[in-house]
């Protein structure tokens, strides 16, 4: 099963029980990319304990999330595994060319937040790190649907005058557009106050291109400092705004993240998977 939420434990529940009445001796493997919730969902640590009663053996994909499934599963039956990078979004395009297709020039710089806006994400350390930034040539593009009240965002964009800075795509973002904005990107910012993994790592990856992400458990483990991207101090607009830039415009860091991303293949994941069970 792959589970992320305990909203789904009570359809597990019964799901399990069925499956051991029907034979007592079939194995239940769980997939989690979370354990417990980011956000508050009640009851959580109970469902989570009964779903583990089921389950015996679980993959992780960060130390965090390893952590938190040793509250309720012997060690020697986690195993932590990476995220594949994602290549089926559709092929990196002339940088330049997707720059003109979002309405930029060729001399500005993308920073790109994509995914679901929600508050552990932390799109308000990224707006507020506008007020340490100098340069105009800096654009911000918001790729997602929000997820809680946009109109504070709103608000913190009109207060801090960057509404000329900053265009958000409020919508959900198909697959073959996704190869649009990550090639037009210089740098994708990951300014989450807590993770316990990231899917939008791999497909910056996928496209070549560096993340700077807040210094927390679930993100830094995937980062290697000036190679594959940076890393500021959680929850310190100043920090972000200071490292963003000083190295947006490093091109080098690109061959290191295509050689990089070579140990996080689909093969690597099914070796991984195929051992534990």
């Amino acid at each position: 099963v792959r589970y992320w939420h305990p909203f789904f434990i009570p359809l597990f529940l019964y799901i399990f029980r069925k499956i051991k009445l029907a034979d007592n001796n079939i194995k239940i493997f769980c997939i989690a990319d979370n354990i417990m919730p980011h956000d508050y969902f009640p009851f959580s640590n109970l469902l989570v304990k009964k779903l583990f009663n089921y389950i015996d053996k679980c993959f992780v994909m960060s130390d965090n999330t390893y952590q938190q499934a040793s509250n309720f599963l012997k060690k020697e039956n986690i195993k932590k595994v990476f995220l594949p990078i994602k290549n089926n979004f559709g092929q990196l395009l002339n940088q330049d060319k997707a720059k003109e297709k979002l309405g930029l020039k060729s001399n500005d710089r993308m920073i790109l937040f994509f995914g679901l806006v929600r508050k552990y994400k932390g799109l308000d350390v990224l707006l507020n790190s506008f007020k340490y930034i100098k340069s105009s040539k800096l654009k911000l593009f918001i790729v997602g649907e929000c997820y809680e009240k946009k109109e504070k965002y709103i608000k913190l964009i009109s207060n801090l005058k960057i509404d000329k800075y900053v265009k958000w795509f409020d919508e959900y973002i198909a697959d073959d557009d996704v190869n649009l904005f990550f090639s037009g990107a210089d740098i994708v910012v990951l300014p989450y106050k807590k993770a316990s993994q990231s899917g939008i790592i791999p497909i910056a990856y996928n496209y070549n291109k560096p993340v700077l992400v807040s210094n927390i458990p679930g993100l830094i483990e995937f980062v290697e400092i000036n190679k594959t991207g940076y890393v500021f101090e959680n929850e310190n607009s100043k920090s972000l705004a200071n490292i963003l830039e000083r190295n947006i415009s490093n091109n080098k860091i690109q061959s290191e993240i295509q050689e990089y991303k070579k140990e996080f293949t689909v093969d690597k994941l099914c070796d991984d998977l195929l051992s534990m069970i």
